[in-house]
């Protein structure tokens, strides 16, 4: 009875604790629809990557029922302790070392995955343009039926506390092993806030089940089957949310690694511009083979990527990207947030695309609105390689009364060869800088 008094005791204190730092504010809060959870602690910000194609190495979710099998595995595992020479307290040690490694076998690979996927973590181990891409790609997740990744996120980190509550109660009455003097149960999860209501009554309910097993344990075959009660309790915990939550993390890095990767071991040139104006046939007609098509998930088209060679050497890569429209930031959609990260974070020269014919489509992409755009982003990023083309050359010159292209733009029709060795020579030039001022290429 003191046993179970002292428990119900200590975390009634353990709820105040946390109601206190979560009204204080020392704890961040979940921010649904966000790419990851709330963020832990401050740390120092380290230098971003330079590097792309760490999505592909993120830590994979572990199946709910291999973790099961885990956690069975390793308690057979664990020896009784020869050197103890009572049968009962001999069985006791036993039972509190099993039941720490099942919890173990659960928590460790759950906090890697939620190390892995905290906010402050990806921004460290992804580059700029990797994050952006992964951003777009939860959002369009959610906006599709999934759930936002922190919310899953949370849930599991609630999976994890709970099953280390189980096993702490098994070691509290037990004997804890000298490596396991801490309770578990300190090691409190920061995204697990939203779950704490269920948190703590399972951990009330487990310490209650956990005392009066402890009173009524006068032999050795009584304290060895204590360990069963922690099983079960990982069983209950992976059998419902988190095995849903699992199989949601999953589904959300399938769709992360499915993301292309661009390389930035080549110097790297991006055509932009409104929507249908011959940017992918300008890749095309640029690329020495046939361009690759990466498909990104809140894209309605693939993003061509072309490699360019002079005399036999690679000289850099060219790709499209999708339309910019003239109209604000909050206004754009994600394929033109795309296009904006590709210039935001990828060392690049830059091959303006415009229309001035009047046939590029829509108000929005008319060939004023088209210089709009342009003269924002040139002024946004002045210090580019830059390179203006007019494109559809032909259909320019029938037109009536066509704006005046900006100073020194390449006229180009592919369809005629018109202009593209002059654009050729310009974008070897443009991609010789793009070299030279990042070292040799992207990286």
């Amino acid at each position: 009875m003191i046993m179970r008094l002292g428990l119900t005791l200590s975390v009634l204190r353990t709820a105040r604790a946390l109601q206190q730092l979560t009204r204080h504010g020392s704890r961040p809060a979940l921010r649904r629809g966000a790419v990851v959870a709330a963020e832990p602690p401050a740390r120092p910000r380290a230098r971003a990557p330079r590097a792309t194609g760490k999505l592909r190495q993120l830590p994979h979710a572990p199946k709910a029922d291999e973790l099961l099998r885990r956690a069975a595995s390793r308690a057979a595992k664990v020896p009784r302790d020869a050197a103890e020479p009572n049968a009962r307290r001999r069985a006791a040690k036993q039972a509190a070392a099993r039941a720490d490694a099942m919890g173990q076998a659960v928590s460790v690979p759950l906090r890697q995955v939620l190390d892995a996927h905290a906010p402050e973590a990806l921004r460290r181990s992804l580059h700029p343009f990797e994050h952006a891409t992964a951003t777009l790609t939860a959002a369009q997740r959610t906006r599709t039926g999934a759930r936002a990744p922190a919310d899953v996120l949370a849930d599991i980190a609630a999976v994890r506390l709970a099953v280390l509550a189980a096993a702490c109660v098994v070691i509290k009455f037990h004997g804890a092993p000298p490596s396991t003097r801490r309770c578990p149960c300190d090691c409190v999860c920061s995204m697990a806030w939203k779950n704490l209501t269920h948190v703590l009554s399972f951990t009330q309910a487990a310490a209650r089940d956990g005392a009066a097993a402890a009173k009524a344990a006068p032999t050795a075959r009584d304290a060895a089957t204590a360990p069963d009660a922690v099983l079960a309790a990982i069983e209950r915990e992976l059998a419902g949310r988190g095995r849903r939550a699992l199989e949601e993390l999953r589904g959300h890095q399938r769709a992360l690694r499915r993301i292309p990767t661009v390389s930035l071991r080549a110097p790297t040139l991006v055509l932009v511009g409104a929507p249908n104006v011959g940017k992918s046939t300008l890749v095309r007609a640029l690329s020495t083979g046939e361009p690759e098509v990466g498909n990104y998930a809140f894209t309605t088209r693939g993003v061509s990527l072309g490699h360019v060679y002079d005399g036999g050497a690679l000289a850099g890569q060219v790709m499209d990207t999708p339309g910019l429209l003239d109209r604000d930031a909050a206004a754009r959609n994600a394929m033109e947030d795309l296009t904006m990260a590709t210039m935001d974070h990828l060392p690049s020269a830059v091959v303006f695309v415009c229309d001035l014919s009047g046939h590029a489509g829509e108000r929005t992409s008319s060939p004023d609105a088209q210089l709009a755009v342009r003269d924002a982003l040139r002024a946004r990023f002045p210090r580019r390689p830059w390179i203006d083309v007019v494109s559809k050359a032909d259909l320019y010159d029938a037109a009536d009364a066509p704006p005046p292209p900006p100073d020194g733009a390449l006229l180009v029709s592919v369809r005629q060869g018109r202009g593209l060795p002059e654009l050729r020579a310009a974008v070897l030039d443009a991609l010789a800088v793009v070299r030279r001022l990042t070292g040799g290429g992207g990286e």
